[in-house]
């Protein structure tokens, strides 16, 4: 169970890297040409993959249960927000404040907790998905 949780903080760390991100663009652009490339995997595969993977939500219980300690410098900074100027950015940055404010209410952070609920109703309005 420790090789898991310690095999998807790595995964985690890894993804969170500083390397290049892509831009709107090149990622309309993989869109398109997964689209004109025609099936490549049966859809039943890719459920079955989707299904196994835990959630954020999940993860953090893993990390808490696993003994770990409460990190916010790990979180995205709510102080990030006004970098986010696309709708791409905005949206996916939604997810990742969601994944933020799950990971401090397991661990019971309100204080920082309060900062994430303030950033995804931002981000929910300038999205006009705020009702939701």
């Amino acid at each position: 169970m420790r090789i898991i949780v310690l095999a998807v903080l790595a995964a985690l760390l890894v993804s969170c890297g500083s390397g290049k991100k892509p831009d709107e663009q090149a990622f309309q652009q993989s869109l398109d040409s997964a689209k004109s490339a025609g099936k490549g995997v049966d859809e039943q595969v890719i459920n079955a993959i989707l299904e196994q993977i835990p959630s954020p939500l999940e993860i953090s219980v893993l990390l808490k249960e696993s003994g770990s300690k409460y990190n916010s410098v790990m979180l995205n900074s709510s102080a990030n927000l006004p970098k986010y100027n696309s709708n791409y950015k905005k949206a996916l940055n939604l997810g990742v404040y969601g994944t933020d404010l799950g990971y401090t209410n397991i661990f019971g952070k309100n204080q920082d907790g309060i900062k994430y609920i303030s950033s995804i109703k931002s981000l929910a309005d300038e999205l006009n998905i705020d009702n939701f």
